[in-house]
Parts: structure tokens; sequence; C-alpha cells
């Protein structure tokens, strides 16, 4: 008899649908977990508005954290989308489907190696610059010291007042500080990197995916390499049948109890000679030991009888017995 209770299939297919339930109490938490997240973004402004020239490190420090717990709350927001969608996967970390955690963490390498990248190289640049009412010499001087002119903006002459001569004109300049040897060695070593490290996720993901479609082809493959010897031993299976054995021995006719053999003698001799030997421990008195002939009473000692006279005595004492008196 076989216990239903005992299998807790369905039961545990229950359990595992119920997980996967997107309830109300699990959008009120991950919706609390939000506000949560937005308040500490909102003092972590207001610490860094508060203290802008921090020498501790401290603003680093709790952009860091904040942008740590920021990116775990985005995730289980999107966990809780896939869910929705009947795209999670319970067995996977944070319930997301698989390889979607390598393809973040991929991501974000190369997200932040381009923003640190940024940031550096426009640490290491020189801040734009402005100058007013300054001539064409100037103007020549600061390209021969290596900063950018951007911009060039003649100003105008007001009314009522002489023409400027020419040489001796007026501009408005937009400048820029050239980039340091260090920064400009740090901008080739950055890009670089950056080219590198997509080369190397988009090799491995690429990469991967030849391996497992590889891997798929060989199984199948051999998938069907194996299938037409199963089927060709089947085949031979079915078409053999088994010989026919056929009897040709004729069966015995069972005439009644087997009557016993009688021996022909050639002469009484033999017959006699076939007699068993009686056992010398159940001999009766007077009798001869095993091997030695017969004697009767009142012969000698070892002289045989003459079984052949005896015998023809009893045979003719039968036929007077049988005969009817007359």
């Amino acid at each position: 008899m076989i216990d239903d209770a005992g299998d807790p299939g369905p039961q545990k297919d229950a359990i595992a649908a119920s997980d996967q339930r997107v309830t109300p109490g699990r959008v009120g938490a991950i919706a609390l977990m939000i506000a949560l997240a937005l308040l500490g973004v909102g003092i972590t402004y207001i610490v860094i508005a508060l203290n802008p020239q921090s020498t501790f490190g401290l603003n680093e420090v709790i952009v860091l954290i904040a942008g740590f717990v920021t990116v775990t709350l985005v995730l289980y927001l999107g966990t809780l989308i896939l869910r929705s969608l009947d795209l999670g996967s319970p067995t996977e970390a944070l319930g997301m489907p698989q390889g979607s955690i390598r393809a973040l963490i991929a991501m974000s390498l190369i997200l932040i190696f381009a923003i640190v990248g940024f940031v550096v190289l426009k640490s290491g640049s020189g801040d734009p610059g402005v100058s007013h009412g300054i001539t064409q010499a100037q103007i020549d001087a600061l390209r021969a010291d290596g900063t950018k002119i951007t911009s060039q903006t003649l100003i105008d002459v007001p009314a009522g007042q002489p023409t400027a001569a020419p040489g001796t004109e007026h501009y408005d300049v937009a400048t820029l500080q050239p980039l340091t040897d260090d920064a400009h060695d740090f901008a080739l070593q950055l890009l670089s990197t950056v080219s590198t490290l997509v080369v190397a996720v988009a090799g491995f993901y690429f990469g991967a995916q030849s391996v497992s479609q590889a891997s798929k082809t060989v199984q199948e493959q051999q998938a069907l390499l194996r299938r037409p010897a199963i089927t060709a031993a089947g085949s031979d299976m079915i078409a053999t049948e088994p010989e026919e054995v056929t009897d040709t021995t004729e069966p015995e006719v069972d005439d009644g109890p087997d009557e016993p053999e009688v021996a022909e003698a050639d002469s009484v001799d033999d017959m006699t000679s076939e007699v068993p030997a009686p056992d010398e421990a159940n001999m009766p008195t007077g009798e001869a030991p095993t091997g030695e002939a017969p004697t009767t009473k009142g012969s000698g000692l070892g002289q045989p009888i003459d079984e052949a006279d005896d015998l023809g005595a009893g045979f003719e004492e039968g036929d007077q017995r049988d005969r009817p008196n007359g």
C-alpha cells in the first residue's frame, strides 16, 4: 500500500509557487527599503554640503557606503520585477536568472574604470579660464606658453570714441590649460586598460557561449552515433526468431511393468555359478562357508553334490503331482 501522505512533491511545488509569488507585504517591504535609501541619500547630501572642504575623506566614505546600499536595493527591486514576470530563479544569487550577477559585475567594472578615469583625467587637466580685454600680442604669448584658446571675441569700441589702431584691438578670450605630461601618460594607460577590460569581458562571454555550444553539439553527435547502434541491435533481436526444435524420436509405448529378464544358461554349471553365495554371518548351521561347495548330510567332506540329478528328480516329482490320478 502506497502512502500518499509521504509524497511531498505537490506540497513542495505549492511552497515553491508561494515563495515566488509577489505579495503585497513584499511589495511594501521593498517600498520601505527604497524610502530608507532615498532618506540616506538625502542625509548624505546634507552632510557633504555642510562639510565641503573635509580633509578626512569623510565625504568619499559616505558616498561609497551610500552607493553600495543604493545598488543593493536596486538589485532587490530588479529581483522583485523579475519574479513578477516569472523570470526569477530562487536557486541563483539574489534570485536573478543565471549569469545576471556576472553580467552586472562585468558592466560595473567597466563603468567604474571609465568613471575613475574621467575624473582623474579631468583633474589632471587645467581649469578653463577667461581673459577680458587682452590684445592680440598677449593672445600670441598665451599660445606660445601652450595655453589652448577656445574662443576669441573682439570687444566693440563704444560710440563716440576713436577706433583702435590695427594691432591694438582688445579681445575677450576663453582659455584652457593644457594637459601635463603625467596626465597625458595616465590618459593613455587608462584608455589601454578600459579597452583591454572590454575585450576581456566580451571574449569571456562569447567564448563561454562558444564552449557551451560546442559541448552541446558534441553531445548531440554522440547521441546520434549511439542511436543507429541501438536501433541495429534492436532490429537484429526482432529479426532473429528462435528456431523450432523438431523431436524425431518416437515416443516409447508403455507395455506394462517390466518383466525380469532371464539369462539363458549354456549349462548347469553356468547356472550354479550364477547363484549368489550366502552371507557367512547369516549362514545356518551345517552350511559351508562362502567359496566352498555345499555338502549333504552323510556324504563325505569335500564331495560335491550332484545338482543335476537333484534338479531332474525335482522336475519328475512336479510332473507326477500335476498328472490326474487314474
